[in-house]
């Protein structure tokens, strides 16, 4: 029994057959016999259930993520679907249109930049001016011509002069006679470049610098720039 024991070792007791009965920690045949076990069987079971707790959650949220993106997938579908009954359009040309959606339809998701959260433009400035330093800087680092740019001249580029611009799957970023006006950096996802003279595209991948001579001169697109 506990009779006549202090009030530590009663609290450890109590607090160990709490985690025994919900079945965290302690067995039938094996139990603490002293407070030291006690406080080790404690603590174990405590990091134990944390540690559970932490699995849980974020295999719950994991499966959310899923449900969510089956369902976005499952309403483009459908949305293609009706619109190629409502407008009787062939197997043959519909089929492909299906299976464009299922394979591409990852691509067709525009991702968030910091202009769609409406909040970010009540920000501090400094507090801007650090969130594009650090989403635009590493990137700029990387440039030959801009990685040696003092900090302060870093800032006010990242801050006044970049931006994150997301294009769906078949969307044109520039045609061949436009003016080129900014470099763009390739971060995520794939391009191809169309020239008149070429019949295959060239490639563009993620890491390319492209329309970087707008940097240094006037100078008119040549080519057909677009995401696929």
């Amino acid at each position: 029994g506990l009779d006549g024991v202090d009030l530590f070792t009663i609290y450890i007791h109590c607090l160990q057959w709490s985690l025994a009965q919900s079945g965290v920690s302690g067995w039938t045949w094996l139990s603490p016999t002293n407070e030291v076990e006690l406080v080790f069987s404690s603590i174990i079971s405590t990091f134990w259930m944390s540690i559970l707790a932490g699995v849980l959650s974020r295999t719950t949220v994991w499966s959310l993520k899923l449900r969510d993106s089956r369902l976005a997938h499952e309403q483009t579908e459908a949305k293609v679907r009706k619109y190629l009954k409502e407008n009787k359009i062939s197997s043959g040309v519909g089929n492909s249109m299906v299976r464009f959606a299922r394979t591409h339809g990852s691509k067709l998701r525009v991702k968030m930049t910091d202009a769609d959260i409406p909040i970010f433009k009540d920000l501090p400035l400094h507090v801007r001016v650090q969130l594009h330093r650090q989403i635009y800087a590493p990137v700029l680092r990387a440039h030959p011509a801009l990685c040696s740019l003092k900090d302060i001249t870093m800032d006010s580029i990242c801050h006044l002069a970049c931006t994150n611009t997301h294009y769906l799957a078949g969307q044109t970023i520039f045609e061949k006679g436009d003016v080129a006006y900014r470099m763009i950096h390739v971060r995520s996802g794939e391009l191809s470049y169309y020239q008149t003279w070429r019949r295959e595209p060239w490639s563009v991948s993620a890491g390319t610098t492209v329309s970087e001579v707008a940097l240094w001169r006037r100078w008119t697109h040549v080519g057909w720039l677009i995401a696929r």
